[in-house]
């Protein structure tokens, strides 16, 4: 199984899933820093999302050949991405990416 890389997340396809309305709304959940990447592994993470002052679960997992979002919200429970799918999903693009330039950083200082 494919590990989870911050190439798997594509803002692009994400609005063109959740709407414009919807994937505006997380992109500003992000913005405000309103999500906590709690726990990554290979292929998942689990995010917390503060949206008015109530706390929602988004977990992000990875199959054969997809990208699984899960939130604990009632708009998400009717099988449609929400913003908190869309805020967790960005920050932990975010996430994977300073960690994969750190790793990058940390071999270039081994190898000096």
């Amino acid at each position: 199984m494919p590990n989870l890389t911050a190439d798997m997340i594509s803002p692009d396809l994400l609005k063109t899933q959740a709407g414009s309305a919807v994937f505006h709304q997380g992109q500003q959940l992000y913005r405000w820093g309103r999500i906590v990447v709690e726990k990554i592994n290979d292929d998942s993470a689990i995010c917390k999302v503060t949206d008015n002052n109530r706390a929602f679960e988004v977990e992000i997992s990875l199959s054969e050949k997809y990208l699984y979002l899960r939130c604990d919200c009632r708009f998400a429970g009717k099988g449609k991405l929400c913003e908190h799918d869309v805020a967790a999903d960005l920050a932990v693009q975010d996430y994977l990416k300073k960690s994969q330039l750190h790793r990058w950083q940390n071999r270039l200082i081994k190898q000096q």
